[in-house]
């Protein structure tokens, strides 16, 4: 009796240390980073549905009954970005809210405006940025990607919604393996309150896996309104081999003054090429992507 009583005891005791380990390593874990987007992929007819702002579902609707392509796929995603700024009104932090933070921000936007000061004694702002990418095809199987970034305009209380200074970058990749190369691309965007065109300048392009433009996204105190740019994309042979990739479109967000290069990583048969910025500290970014490319 007295051995089975020893033997609860030490069991006891067992699951009791097990118990606070775990919950030592749970204390420990670091709280998730993963932050709010909103994403919504179509295919087909309805693709162009997913397209919630005026202008850009204009603009997309202009380039399918101008050209008569047949619609592919549409992706967007929407984040919601927090800037933190010093006392001479610069920002030094920026980052991509939370689902909490967002919820937080809607209800508040309307109350205090787009600059609070925060819990923590801080300044912030609040910034929203929309991407889209459409791809289209002709009857010879050439694809026609577009791409377009949007920044939430307004001038609210606080100051105007917009992203942090510091230049960005937007790239359109794609995977194939060398069997789909770029014959053509473009770009183009303006900077908001009828301020002028942004200027763009590349900054990295493969004929066979990206291109990707860079520009500043400031101009005095105004800031990138949109964005829209394109790449055709054609086989280097004449047959059809149903083989299936997909194209991707990314959005790098800097804000400090010096960054590195613009690199390519990838762009197998099957997967689009990723896009890395170098000796830049202060930078986040978002990418969607199309699948279903068959060549």
């Amino acid at each position: 009796m007295k051995k089975r009583i020893l033997s609860l005891l030490l069991a006891l005791v067992l699951v009791m240390q097990f118990g606070i380990v775990a919950f030592a390593e749970e204390s420990n874990r670091e709280p998730s980073t993963d932050y709010y987007s909103e994403q919504e992929t179509k295919v087909g007819k309805e693709a162009l549905s997913v397209i919630d702002i005026e202008r850009v579902a204009e603009h997309y609707a202009y380039i399918q009954e101008k050209n008569g392509y047949e619609i592919v796929s549409a992706t967007k995603q929407t984040v919601y970005v927090i800037d933190t700024l010093n006392s001479r009104g610069e920002v030094y932090n920026s980052r991509l809210m939370t689902a909490a933070e967002v919820l937080q921000y809607k209800s508040d936007l309307m109350l205090k405006g787009n600059t609070w000061v925060g819990e923590d004694g801080e300044t912030h702002q609040g910034g929203k940025l929309s991407i889209f990418l459409v791809v289209y095809k002709d009857s010879s199987r050439n694809y026609y990607a577009y791409g377009t970034a949007d920044w939430k305009n307004g001038v609210y209380s606080g100051g105007i919604n917009g992203p942090a200074a510091g230049y960005d970058f937007l790239a359109i990749t794609w995977g194939g393996g060398g069997e789909l190369k770029n014959t053509d691309r473009s770009i183009s965007g303006a900077y908001q309150y009828n301020q002028g065109n942004i200027s763009f300048s590349r900054a990295q392009s493969d004929t066979y896996c990206g291109y990707c433009w860079q520009f500043n996204e400031t101009k005095g105190a105004y800031f990138a309104d949109y964005i829209d740019c394109y790449a055709k994309l054609q086989k280097t042979y004449s047959t059809y081999k149903g083989k299936e990739t997909n194209i991707r479109l990314t959005y790098i967000h800097t804000y400090q003054s010096t960054v590195g290069s613009i690199s390519f990583q990838g762009g197998s048969s099957g997967v689009a090429a990723g896009v890395s910025l170098s000796s830049c500290n202060k930078q986040w970014q978002i990418e969607i992507d199309v699948p279903g490319i068959y060549y």
